[in-house]
């Protein structure tokens, strides 16, 4: 694993790079800057055109209103001069009229020279280059009109001079002179106007060419920080999406158990980091399945697994939960390998533990321990379901059974010429037990404890006694009684145990029971019963017709010896047909 993490250093881009956050956080800021230039020559611009609409505002609005009522005052007194000369064709001549309306066109003529005035002083502060031209001609064609005004305002005071003075012929000459000047003042007009009209059009193309400026510039930027925008991320998106395609790959290959999968980092940003994270988390799989395959010899991998899952710290300590608890081992497999040196003879047990301790796992079973040539092992939750441990240790002990004949072929190629016959030996109890780890501070072993484990180790050596191969308790066939055919053996004292055990002896699964088997064992059930009422005719009977369907069958032949027994040497009064072990 250090070679390995050695490798990956050397692999790892030495070149720094920038994290996915500091790009993004460029090509925002890179916007922005480009936004704000944007906005800046935007406000550049905009304020161009304020500009110009204060000037209409500020100069040529207030100079248009005043020549405005230039030409109004101009108007009101050319009617008030009408006016007076009308009122000189009047016989008698009305002197009170003539004097008002003269006052009257007096101050019209004041109020005239004070617009014009007004005009020259608002002129100048026009002072932006665009404008100067305009201004120029205005003033000229204002300093005119003012010329032209007066003069025509001298000529009407002598026309109304000389009619005052009945001079009538005089005064229609001066008022044809007068009248040409009004046409040349037309003229001086009309020049004004055009020069307004200029000055307008002028500010007002300048706005429309700033507010122009404006849209094409905000056109073109916006539409260049889309395309960088764009391309921006479609690299980021082609950078970031090849290697998560890679990493999902690869994952997709660990998720079948592929664990030779490594990945280069292309960069240290995000992605590389979650890379070499990847590379990490591949090489701790790597390892934990090591620790797997090589714990999973010694301990049963779903105990390695669990003690996987739980990374803290194993506590000694259990649980207390109802289990089934397998005891089993081959009686003669002595006899056959005593001669054999020890290399032989470990060569031969672990051959024969292998064969043995397949059954338990192909049924669901935690092998405990190996003692010798003896297997000890467990069934119940959470490793099998709470209603399936009792059966699954017998299809376990029926299996080994089954292997019994082809363990004795190989066994007897290296024994003596006359061994003794191997005979298979098994102990099945359920009942409460304390599971979970115990030991010491240093040492820990996953096990099970508790007088269930005792009882099947006393059950797997009650076999030779009755000669059966698999004995179970009351509790064992209960729980089992839908799926495995057994008949009651007898009610026995251990060694070790005050209290009495029901036993039975498994016969087969319920489905593969014949006719014979079920004869066998109701006429053993009568016998037992007949035995235990001491009713000893009828229990010989019935154990002799066992052996007449059966003549191997050891246990109806143990129970012919007792009643043989006792018909000469009755029980005692009290005997409550318990029969007390005296071996383990």
């Amino acid at each position: 694993m250090a070679s390995g993490l050695k490798v990956r250093e050397s692999e790892t881009p030495k070149k720094s790079g920038l994290s996915l956050g500091a790009r993004i956080f460029a090509l925002s800021l890179t916007l922005l800057i480009i936004l704000m230039g944007v906005a800046s020559f935007s406000l550049y611009r905009l304020s161009n055109v304020r500009d110009g609409i204060d000037r209409l505002n500020d100069y040529w609005f207030p100079l248009t209103k005043v020549v405005s009522q230039t030409d109004e005052a101009i108007l009101v007194q050319r009617l008030s001069f009408e006016r007076l000369i009308k009122l000189y064709a009047f016989k008698p001549i009305p002197t009170d009229q003539i004097a008002q309306e003269k006052q009257t066109w007096s101050q019209i003529g004041s109020q005239i020279d004070s617009l014009i005035t007004l005009a020259n002083q608002i002129s100048p502060a026009v002072a932006h280059e665009s404008d100067q031209d305009n201004l120029e001609s205005l003033l000229v064609v204002i300093g005119k009109m003012a010329t032209r005004q007066q003069t025509m305002q001298n000529q009407a005071q002598q026309v109304i001079t000389m009619l005052s003075e009945g001079q009538k012929d005089e005064a229609h000459q001066l008022m044809d002179a007068v009248e040409k000047d009004e046409e040349i003042f037309e003229k001086t007009v009309e020049m004004r106007q055009q020069i307004f009209e200029t000055a307008f059009g002028n500010a007002a193309r300048s706005a429309a060419q700033h507010e122009t400026q404006v849209l094409r510039v905000n056109a073109i930027v916006t539409l260049g920080a889309v395309i960088f925008g764009l391309l921006f991320a479609i690299l980021t998106a082609a950078k970031l999406t090849a290697p998560i395609r890679q990493l999902m790959e690869k994952m997709r290959d660990v998720e079948k158990g592929n664990l030779e999968v490594h990945l280069q980092p292309t960069s240290r940003d995000e992605i590389g980091l979650l890379t070499t994270s990847f590379n990490d988390m591949v090489d701790k799989l790597k390892q934990k399945s090591i620790i797997e395959q090589t714990f999973g010899k010694y301990v049963d991998a779903r105990i390695v697994e669990r003690l996987m899952e739980h990374t803290e710290e194993p506590q000694t300590g259990g649980k207390n939960q109802v289990m089934t608890v397998l005891f089993q081992d081959v009686m003669g497999f002595k006899d056959f390998t005593q001669h054999l040196s020890p290399e032989a003879w470990l060569a031969m047990t672990n051959q024969y533990l292998t064969h043995m301790s397949k059954p338990v796992t192909d049924h669901g079973g935690i092998i405990d321990k190996f003692i010798d040539t003896m297997v000890m092992a467990f069934w119940g939750m959470p490793f099998t379901p709470e209603e399936d441990h009792a059966h699954m240790a017998c299809g376990c002990a029926l299996a080994q059974m089954a292997l019994m004949q082809e363990v004795h072929q190989w066994v007897s190629q290296v024994g003596d010429d006359n061994p003794t016959p191997i005979a298979l030996q098994v102990g099945l109890t359920t009942g409460p037990l304390v599971v979970g780890n115990m030991g010491s501070e240093q040492a820990k072993s996953y096990t099970v404890m508790g007088d269930t484990v005792n009882i099947a180790s006393r059950l797997k050596g009650a076999n030779k006694a009755y000669g059966t191969q698999v004995l179970m308790t009351e509790e064992t066939q209960q729980m089992a009684s839908e799926h495995m055919a057994t008949r009651e053996i007898d009610l026995i004292q251990v060694v070790g145990k005050d209290e009495p055990v029901r036993i039975y002896e498994l016969l087969g699964r319920i489905t593969d029971t014949n006719a014979e088997t079920t004869q066998l064992k109701n006429l053993f059930h009568e016998g037992l019963m007949a035995y235990r009422e001491q009713t000893w005719n009828k229990a010989q009977e019935n154990f002799e017709q066992c052996l007449h369907l059966c003549p191997t069958d050891a246990p109806s032949k143990v129970y012919l010896d007792r009643i043989t027994t006792f018909q000469k040497t009755p029980p005692q009064n009290n005997w409550d047909g318990v029969w007390q072990l005296t071996k383990k």
